[in-house]
């Protein structure tokens, strides 16, 4: 199921329709995954002022005093100054990549892309209904050993509520030292499923696999500090293969001399990797480093609407410096620009846009994105995800609704009969969802409510993660291309 690029704090304030749009790894601290997609992030020294605005200063003196909720609010000296930083840097009417980080936020950030993490190996979003469904069960990891599957709902973490807690809650709760246990309770098929497990480190930058003994596949997660190096080794290991496969789809950046590095490994030296450009219009070029290049009969690039940032440098430097490059998917989502990290003085930070960035060959990547070579889509459920169940309705047959065109596709693609899908509730739509109540052993009455729509958005992601080999459509005309059945 698509899962949108990785969104920093304010752009995920801004979205308002759920694409199954918030990835994370639940050993890390939720606001990681949010601002690892968005652009390079170089970090710079805090920066003090003694300046002070007198009318902030008064606002947040009032409000701090007198403001009646402020009784509930947990570290009130914080909350209201940092609010009043994040409204001062929301300039997403211009800029959605510029905004400021809590030092909670930044800290996060930092150790996410570190590439590794003491917990249980899985990603999982939560949709604007505010479920959390697993999306991904990492091999060999504490969620795999103890039988989590993609598609599980969480419904406890130890003995709490998932919906009583925020989705940093969820995420603080599963972290902890390695080797110290950690139950999850899930829902699977609307039953209860207990599952224990050991924490220990998790390695999720990326993932290799020597498919057959001329075809290799690399996925790539993210950029971070390790991936350059699990790169490299899985080039190594698969030297002798003459088709490469690289996943970037989903893959929303991360850290600008990952992408120089690993695009090293497969151009060699003293290459251009991409061009900047700041305000003043002064360009500056990126070049790759001594690297000895790793070479294939040909490569094949995997991308989506989740290829960003630094995922888009590495698809245009690859088209642009060899000649057996191609790109399948459909276009990348388009984020030209570089952002600056400036740490402030009590270790917060304000990431703004200080350059745009453009390919080897000075083409425009910002709002433009990367066509590919070869268009292809997957299932049109699985390309646009679910959108939110609009909270107390239930809807039935004669019923018109948008919420009932997702329920058509959904139902469509776990294989039960429909004469449309245009969110016309109609006789089909209607048995549809009685035969699919059935199989959950939940009441038949036809009508589609929150509780059913979850249980079918959790019955599409399990079955599209277990039967990737059969849905995957992207993945699946590269193989064929090349022969693998």
């Amino acid at each position: 199921v698509k899962i949108e690029r990785h969104k920093w704090p304010d752009e995920k304030k801004d979205a308002k329709k759920s694409k199954l749009n918030r990835r994370i790894s639940i050993a890390v601290l939720s606001f990681f995954m949010f601002l690892l997609g968005m652009g390079f992030s170089q970090a710079i020294a805090p920066y003090n002022t003694n300046q002070e605005s007198n009318k902030f200063s008064e606002i947040e003196k009032i409000l701090t005093e007198k403001w009646y909720f402020g009784k509930d609010v947990e570290n009130l000296d914080t909350f209201i100054p940092d609010n009043g930083f994040y409204g001062m840097a929301n300039l997403s009417a211009i800029d959605p990549h510029t905004s400021y980080l809590s030092a909670a936020e930044i800290a996060s950030y930092t150790e996410g892309l570190s590439g590794s993490y003491v917990g249980i190996g899985i990603q999982y979003y939560e949709s604007d209904n505010g479920i959390l469904i697993v999306d991904r069960v990492f091999e060999d990891s504490p969620a795999e050993i103890g039988g989590m599957m993609a598609g599980d709902i969480i419904f406890k973490v130890e003995d709490k509520l998932a919906a009583d807690l925020d989705i940093n809650q969820v995420s603080e709760l599963v972290r902890g030292e390695a080797d110290t246990p950690v139950t999850l309770t899930v829902l699977r098929d609307n039953k209860e499923v207990i599952i224990k497990m050991i924490r220990k480190q998790v390695i999720h930058s990326s993932f290799g696999e020597q498919l057959t003994p001329e075809v290799a596949l690399i996925e790539l997660e993210q950029f971070g500090e390790t991936t350059a190096g699990e790169v490299e080794n899985y080039l190594k290991r698969f030297k002798d293969s003459k088709h490469l496969i690289i996943d970037l789809r989903n893959n929303g950046g991360g850290y600008l001399n990952s992408v120089i590095e690993i695009t090293s490994l497969f151009v060699g030296p003293d290459k251009t990797v991409l061009i900047t450009e700041n305000k003043n219009g002064d360009q500056y070029v990126e070049n790759t480093l001594n690297k000895e290049a790793y070479t294939f009969d040909d490569i094949t690039i995997l991308v989506n609407g989740g290829t960003a940032s630094a995922s888009e440098v590495l698809t245009a430097a690859l088209k642009y410096h060899l000649d057996n490059v191609s790109v399948v998917g459909v276009k990348t989502y388009g984020k030209g620009t570089v952002q600056q990290t400036q740490f402030l003085s009590d270790n917060s930070a304000l990431k703004y846009t200080t350059a745009e960035w453009f390919g080897p060959d000075s083409g425009k990547i910002h709002g433009v994105g990367i066509s590919p070579d070869f268009e292809v889509k997957l299932a049109p459920i699985i390309e646009s995800g679910f959108m939110a169940f609009p909270e107390g309705n239930t809807y039935q047959k004669d019923q018109v609704g948008e919420v009932v065109k997702y329920v058509q596709e959904a139902l469509d693609f776990l294989g039960y009969s429909m004469d449309r899908k245009d969110g016309y509730f109609d006789e089909a739509t209607h048995q549809a969802v009685v035969q699919f109540q059935k199989s959950m052993n939940i009441e038949a009455n036809g009508q589609i409510n929150e509780d059913n729509y979850n249980l079918l958005i959790s019955k599409t992601v399990r079955e599209y993660n277990q039967n990737k080999a059969k849905y995957d459509t992207q993945k699946n005309y590269v193989l064929n291309q090349l022969g693998v059945k």
